[in-house]
């Protein structure tokens, strides 16, 4: 599973392209202020034949499990991937890839191997600011102010089966996903960060169920996030009984 900033994005790990990369509707969530190239260059990535490179992110904190590293990132308008990590950023970390296993392994001096199975999404790259998602916090801050949740605070010490839990932090969780207050909108907003972050990709709904169902909980969160994404106009055009049929095969002319 990889993570940006607390927020989930398609990234791909490739060792054919120079730098790194990350497009600016990932970057902004951020908070840091780019460095603008005063010689602004042309980038080949396996998403797009030449971008144009304007502005570079330095010094972005990536953190490989529990070890970190740095990476500057070059913004790049990508639709099929939120970061690419490039050949600057595995070379820093040591690593190498077994494309037939599907696997980064990441020699760090001094430190065992650490492997990440591509396609398991256990474990990972992360990336990541100091800063925190705001979503997550408002959603700490604000458990108290939801009467339901309230309410399931004092059945914790009741609990037959463990499913609610508090934790030091003060924190409701179920099954360990943050409990998430109706109040303030914070529901519709965290659906509303899922669907879109994709950039280009519009989730389904039960895609998208799965990946908030990662980190957040509330009641009936299956039937609001499949009302929401019935909503969406552009996942309705993509639906197969809105597309333009298709016509008659036509016979084409052999040139002689």
């Amino acid at each position: 599973m990889l993570t940006i900033c607390s927020h989930y994005g398609y990234a791909l790990i490739d060792p054919g392209t120079t730098l790194s990369c990350i497009t600016p509707f990932v970057a902004g969530k951020f908070g840091i202020v780019p460095e603008i190239l005063s010689d602004p260059f042309a980038v080949s990535t396996p998403v797009a034949e030449s971008i144009i490179a304007r502005r570079l992110y330095q010094g972005y904190t990536v953190s490989v499990r529990s070890h970190q590293t740095s990476a500057d990132l070059v913004e790049l308008e990508m639709l099929d991937f939120d970061a690419i990590m490039g050949m600057d950023w595995l070379a820093a970390c040591y690593a190498t890839i077994d494309c037939r296993a599907k696997i980064a392994r990441f020699h760090f001096p001094g430190e065992p191997v650490l492997e990440w199975l591509v396609d398991s999404g256990n474990g990972g790259v992360v990336l990541q600011n100091t800063t925190k998602s705001s979503l997550i916090a408002e959603v700490k801050e604000s458990q108290y102010e939801d009467p339901e949740l309230v309410e399931l605070r004092e059945r914790v010490p009741q609990q037959k089966k463990l499913l609610l839990k508090l934790k030091g932090d003060g924190v409701l969780r179920y099954r360990g996903h943050l409990c998430v207050p109706d109040v303030a909108g914070l529901r519709d907003r965290i659906m509303s960060e899922a669907h879109y972050s994709w950039y280009s990709i519009y989730l389904g709904s039960t895609k998208m169920y799965h990946d908030i169902k990662d980190v957040y909980w509330w009641s009936d969160m299956k039937k609001n996030i499949a009302e929401y994404v019935a909503q969406c106009p552009s996942c309705q055009q993509v639906k197969i009984e809105h597309q333009k049929l298709g016509g008659l095969m036509q016979t084409i002319e052999i040139p002689t």
